[in-house]
């Protein structure tokens, strides 16, 4: 994009601007800023979720739960996160102060992994049987 528009890039760079980020296509024009550092945008469809409890997941400090889901003889075997704020990127954390439309993304869950429940701010989103749901708790 900054070659295309290179004079918008120029202001935007003399006005100290170091980051764009569309997060709807339709919308009414509306701009929004927020300092560097955490915060950002409100995500606000989810996908970056479904993306992030794959990775969450199977990171090492997370081998321990999902060898017990392996060791378990359970049909199916979810993993609970809970989240506090400050815990998961901003893109994860924002999502539960939104709407929270359903993510079009499957997760890529480690195996054994079938499900998985992730709460924030007195709302849940939770992946079971290739489907997503919302709910309050």
């Amino acid at each position: 994009m900054r070659r295309f528009h290179p004079d918008i890039f120029k202001k935007l760079d003399d006005l100290g601007i170091t980051s764009i980020h569309m997060y709807r296509a339709g919308g009414n024009g509306d701009v929004h800023l927020s300092v560097d550092g955490g915060g950002g945008p409100v995500n606000q469809n989810g996908n970056d979720v479904a993306d992030w409890i794959g990775c969450f997941l199977s990171t090492p400090e997370k081998a321990d739960v999902v060898e017990k889901l392996r060791r378990s003889e359970a049909a199916e075997k979810h993993a609970f996160i809970p989240i506090v704020l400050g815990g998961a990127p901003w893109k994860v954390e924002s999502y539960f102060f939104g709407e929270m439309s359903l993510p079009c993304t499957v997760p890529k869950l480690p195996e054994p992994i079938t499900g998985a429940w992730i709460v924030l701010n007195g709302k849940g989103l939770r992946y079971t049987k290739n489907q997503w749901h919302v709910f309050n708790y």
